[in-house]
């Protein structure tokens, strides 16, 4: 390693695996089924009209299969009310005609992120997934969206023709596969999955009437409505063992009546009446009319009349002990498709609910009230539970009759899924960024994502619903993760709500805003947004020295908010504003209880870019190489606990590259480039800035190949984000110099570098044909 810019360009050597990114191709693990945690219902009351509707447009060709089928992406979207039995026809299509195609994935489509979730485990089921792209989602779909386009059954790899039983000349075939997106109540959540050029089949189920309307849906499907009564009291009696029984019609006919037909409903009476044993008459004697089982008007939790009450009388609630109960109103509030029971017996202190189980082993005791009715279902293996969402919104529109309740246990949720959430943004130096937190909060943010969603609904809906500060805080550090994995879209939600919870509430909450306007500083210099950067950078010092005079001791949150400060002016250019505030936040780190020299990191690092900014570059490669000793003395030469090592790589490549040392500067950027993959993932955006550089060096070393394959990772990462509109100016006309060097047309890529910098600089449009290199200069693309 070198200690100092005069090091010998012969201490480098090009690493060639850094360009490496075409995987070998692999045989396809076929067939696929990836259907759990779903069975096939034996008691499934057949609808053969929609069943066959579906079976008219998705099934596959029966005709003889030639080298490729002809048939482009078939849909078919299911609509419809909650508890209507969207979800059990599909699973039904899916369970009689599975063997019929090659592979078969049933999704979770409510949330991004947990269909990124699904994605990997398709990729490892199909037999995909390469071991470094374990911990990037984002690559992983890109995989699997490639392969449901062009489904091979079989490949022919680079090094070997003898590894496919296939005449090599002829294409391979393809296989017929099936996608359930179950619940895509929110059709836009589909937009980054949705296998847009693939040859199979697609099945969504979604709430949203509007569903059938969207552009990659295309024209079939249906809307879906409750059982006709005939058809829902027979129903009722096979479910209940009362086909046979004589007197059994009239009392099936009115419960049916009652329940509107709806299938969740009538499925749930059956199970209460088989659990009581009793006759269908009886059940309708014992319960007269729906006042009988619960106050009507304080369910009304659907807009139509008939389906209100079915669903307030439905689940009978009130016959489950009170424990239960407890358990259910909590499972109300937390992600219906996979809640962890960790989450619910992680912590049993400080639980305000009086009914709540106090330990495991009263857990263990309560559950199976919720169990035996189908309220809830577990995967015993994985220790994991889920919930229908309508019964969530029942046990939750329960809640409003008794006050003070829904706050309660909403509060309950948020601690428990507090306190299994490796909160980071207080406390010392240096934990930020590490990666080996990220597999935890990504299982947790799905109950955040539903706790905001259900919290924007209480709070309109009832004026006593007050602002709860501990939920600010998760809500912040679930933004903080999103900003670590370059996620800026979803996580700016996230930190609008809780700073709107904190200056809405009455209590001491400068602590809190301080932490949001720090994650909402970097969240804005992830957009290029230098204004808003400086503007919560500033609110976040100010807050900062605040607490220190109250308190008047120095934290490591008021060193980073100099930080801060002093790179939101660097943003702006500011070089000789931001140098003091980055001093001074050494300073304070310097006088914290347990410093090490590595915590001297930020600072050092961004002193170095504005060193490098104004020209001193061996002044920058002085920072940045001392910073590195430090890191390496603490963490290890191979350090991979975060990206900031590789940002060290980075920014000295870009000072070397500066110097005019091109090659040394190759082989720092290489190694960032490789530090970034094993950490950030390969389409991080430090990763994608350092696979641009590569890419530049490789472009001046000829090696053409090299360069186009980088150039397509790094617009993969960017994706026409238009917040990375910088670096894909730059992406986009290196790409158009590649392609007028190897002799192809360079047009499209230039009208995309046109674009992209007029949106920038809309007082200085430039078209394909006169935008150049020197326009380019002005851009700070590819700096952090």
């Amino acid at each position: 390693m070198p200690s100092n810019s005069q090091k010998s360009e012969d201490s480098f050597e090009i690493i060639p695996a850094a360009a490496d990114f075409a995987a070998k191709k692999r045989r396809a693990n076929l067939p696929c089924y990836l259907l759990k945690p779903h069975t096939r219902n034996k008691d499934f009351f057949p609808r053969r009209e929609i069943m066959q509707s579906i079976e008219t447009v998705l099934l596959p060709s029966t005709r003889a299969q030639g080298d490729r089928p002809l048939e482009n992406l078939k849909t078919f979207v299911l609509t419809g009310l909650g508890g209507t039995g969207k979800t059990e026809v599909a699973l039904e299509f899916v369970f009689a005609h599975q063997l019929q195609y090659d592979a078969v994935f049933i999704l979770h489509a409510d949330q991004s992120s947990r269909l990124s979730d699904e994605f990997c485990q398709i990729a490892i089921k199909l037999g995909l997934e390469r071991p470094e792209d374990k911990n990037d989602p984002d690559i992983i779909r890109d995989i699997v969206q490639s392969w449901l386009a062009n489904p091979v059954k079989s490949f022919i790899r680079a090094d070997s023709i003898s590894s496919v039983s296939e005449d090599p000349r002829r294409e391979p075939t393809l296989a017929k596969w099936l996608i359930v997106f179950d619940n895509a109540d929110d059709p836009t959540v589909l937009s980054d999955f949705w296998p847009s050029e693939g040859h199979g089949s697609v099945l969504v189920t979604s709430r949203d009437p509007m569903a059938k309307s969207q552009f990659f849906f295309g024209e079939a499907g249906l809307e879906f409505g409750p059982l006709s009564i005939p058809d829902a009291a027979e129903f009722l009696k096979r479910l209940t063992r009362e086909e046979d029984r004589q007197n059994s019609e009239e009392a099936s006919q009115a419960i049916a009546r009652r329940l509107d037909g709806l299938p969740l409903a009538i499925a749930q009476i059956a199970a209460i009446i088989r659990r009581r044993n009793l006759l269908l008459a009886e059940f309708l004697n014992l319960y007269p009319d729906e006042t009988d089982l619960y106050d009507l008007q304080c369910l009304r939790i659907g807009s139509q009349r008939g389906y209100e009450h079915s669903i307030a009388s439905v689940w009978a609630l009130g016959d489950l002990e009170d424990r239960a109960i407890a358990l259910l109103n909590v499972i109300s509030f937390l992600d219906p498709e996979c809640i962890q029971e960790g989450i619910l017996t992680g912590t049993f202190q400080g639980i305000e609910i009086v009914d709540y189980p106090k330990t495991k082993k009263e857990y263990h005791q309560v559950l199976p009230h919720l169990l035996q009715s189908s309220i809830v279902h577990r995967n015993a293996s994985k220790g994991e539970l889920r919930v229908h969402r309508l019964v969530q919104d029942v046990a939750r529109a329960r809640m409003q009759s008794s006050p003070g309740l829904s706050d309660t246990v909403f509060d309950t949720a948020v601690q428990l899924v507090s306190s299994n959430f490796p909160f980071i943004t207080r406390g010392s130096v240096g934990r930020a960024h590490k990666i080996d937190r990220w597999t935890l909060c990504a299982k947790l943010l799905p109950h955040i994502t539903h706790l905001k969603q259900v919290y924007a609904v209480i709070s309109i809906a009832s004026d006593s619903f007050r602002p709860r500060v501990k939920f600010a805080d998760l809500l912040n550090e679930a933004g903080w993760y999103l900003y670590e994995r370059t996620n800026p879209v979803e996580a700016t939600p996230l930190l609008d709500m809780a700073q709107a919870i904190c200056e809405a509430s009455q209590e001491d909450v400068t602590e809190q805003l301080a932490l949001i306007h720090g994650s909402r500083t970097w969240v804005s210099s992830l957009m290029n947004q230098p204004e808003k950067c400086y503007h919560h950078s500033k609110i976040r010092l100010e807050l900062e020295e605040q607490l220190f005079s109250s308190r008047g001791k120095a934290t490591a949150n008021l060193a980073a908010a100099y930080n801060d400060l002093g790179v939101s002016l660097s943003m702006n250019k500011l070089y000789t504003k931001a140098v003091p505030l980055l001093n001074r936040s050494k300073e304070v780190r310097a006088s914290l209880e347990g410093f090490r020299k590595d915590h001297m990191y930020n600072p050092m690092y961004h002193l170095a870019l504005a060193a490098w900014h104004q020209g001193n570059y061996d002044e920058a490669a002085n920072l940045l190489l001392e910073a590195l000793r430090d890191r390496t003395h603490a963490l290890g030469p191979d350090d991979r606990q975060s990206v900031r090592t590789g940002t060290l790589f980075y920014a000295l490549g870009n000072v070397r590259a500066s110097q005019g040392n091109l090659e040394e500067s190759f082989a720092w950027h290489q190694k960032a480039f490789i530090h970034f993959r094993a950490t950030g993932g390969e389409t991080h955006y430090y990763t994608a800035h350092a696979c641009y550089r590569v890419a530049e060096h490789y472009f001046r070393l000829q090696d053409y190949h090299a360069t186009r394959n980088l150039l397509d990772q790094v617009l993969k990462a960017y994706q026409d984000r238009p917040y990375y509109r910088q670096e894909l100016v730059m992406t986009y006309f290196l790409y158009a110099e590649l392609l007028r060097r190897t002799g192809k047309d360079p047009q499209d890529m230039m009208e995309r570098a046109a674009a992209a910098f007029s949106e920038l600089f809309p007082e200085s449009r430039r078209s394909a044909a006169d935008l150049t290199e020197e326009d380019l200069k002005g851009i700070d693309a590819y700096e952090f």
